[in-house]
């Protein structure tokens, strides 16, 4: 960043969230965005479709940039964070702070890296959130491990979603596979998100220290993604069927569908859960289903099968 350095300067606040597919990224965020009191918050993300945010939470939809009924506004960064994160600088009236949603697949401790670059920045921490009943199996999976160990090294704060669903052996084998990784990082777990950001709400969890990482194979060779557009209708449990016998390969799938029940819907798939809500009509451009899996392994004919009549 080519910046000059004033004496006193006001520096903006950036927070990190990594974590990996299916973590509850989605969810944590939403419980923020309601939260939001007197600040002007931006949230940086990969693609609007990968937010979600809760349509009673937007206020209106232009180009790349969704304007929220609290005052604050999210805009898509596309591939050049360092580009977004210019603009921000650039802005007349800059946000009060910064959200960085990291993609699912990516590394956030490169985020925090770029953040520090820039004086008029001041990055609070990385927050990754962990899966507490996959991430045991999921380190297991040596295609999965180098992405999921660097997400939770370059961590400052671990949250352990899930737990609300989790048996306590569970939670317990979690902790036990995340503390070599990462001892020095400090834990949150609850049963709600929205405790857990009343937690965090004030919290100060910024380390003036840079964390070293080990460099990590670019996720867009790692992973590959299968987008689809539903144009059939059918009932919550025909839906809730078709994606429960989905491949295990499938990482990660979630968007929009059509439902008897609800008319639209969001469907999202993390694992072996399924779960199925009542939506408004997404915004043009947004009616479709997103899937994640290794590269390699996107079982393609299965996912086409999901949209068949």
């Amino acid at each position: 960043f080519p910046v000059t350095i004033c004496v006193g300067m006001h520096r903006i606040a950036v927070t990190v969230i990594g974590g990996f597919l299916g973590a509850g990224k989605t969810t944590l965020l939403n419980h923020w965005l309601r939260a939001v009191r007197g600040k002007r918050v931006m949230v940086l993300v990969n693609d609007f479709g990968a937010l979600n945010i809760d349509a009673e939470l937007i206020a209106a939809l232009q180009g790349d940039t969704i304007a929220l009924t609290n005052g604050c506004i999210c805009c898509q960064m596309g591939g050049d964070l360092s580009q977004a994160l210019i603009r921000i600088l650039d802005n007349p009236e800059p946000p009060d702070e910064v959200w960085i949603e990291a993609s699912g697949a990516s590394d956030p401790g490169r985020i925090a890296r770029l953040v520090r670059a820039a004086p008029e920045l001041e990055l609070r921490g990385v927050i990754v959130l962990v899966d507490s009943l996959a991430i045991a199996s999921q380190l297991q999976n040596p295609m999965l491990r180098e992405t999921l160990v660097a997400q939770i090294e370059a961590a400052d704060c671990l949250l352990l979603s899930k737990t609300d669903v989790a048996h306590s052996d569970q939670v317990g084998q979690a902790q036990a596979c995340l503390h070599p990784l990462n001892p020095h990082v400090l834990y949150l777990q609850s049963d709600e998100c929205g405790v857990m950001a009343a937690q965090l709400k004030d919290m100060r969890i910024f380390s003036p220290e840079p964390k070293p990482s080990m460099q990590l194979t670019g996720h867009d060779r790692r992973f590959t993604a299968w987008l689809g557009h539903p144009t059939i209708t059918l009932s919550v449990h025909e839906w809730h069927w078709r994606l429960s016998t989905l491949p295990e390969e499938v990482l990660r799938l979630k968007g929009f569908v059509r439902s008897r029940e609800h008319g639209w819907s969001s469907v999202q798939l993390a694992g072996s859960r399924v779960c199925i809500e009542p939506h408004e009509a997404p915004a043009q451009g947004r009616e479709s289903l997103v899937a994640i899996a290794l590269r390699g392994c996107l079982p393609r004919q299965a996912l086409e099968g999901l949209l068949d009549a």
